[in-house]
């Protein structure tokens, strides 16, 4: 079985073990930005890779681009700690 999408060069969703050891960083910046849990913002990084709905508090705060807005808006500030 194979995997088709309409999106070229994109493969199938990453787990949420993958996503926490390659994005920890990203992870913990949409946490701290949008006050969210950890499920909540590995929810958010497979939604903006799905191309689908996220969790109610993730678009309580604006969608999963917002969060990820915010998150690398503030990053620097989580660098410094």
């Amino acid at each position: 079985m194979s995997f088709t999408t309409p999106y070229p060069n994109v493969g199938p969703p990453m787990s949420y073990e993958a996503i926490e050891k390659r994005y920890r960083h990203l992870l913990r910046a949409m946490r701290w930005a949008a006050i969210l849990s950890v499920t909540e913002s590995v929810d958010c990084v497979r939604a903006l890779q799905d191309r689908r709905l996220s969790g109610e508090a993730v678009n309580h705060f604006g969608g999963p681009l917002a969060v990820l807005g915010a998150a690398i808006r503030c990053r620097h500030l989580l660098r410094a700690r």
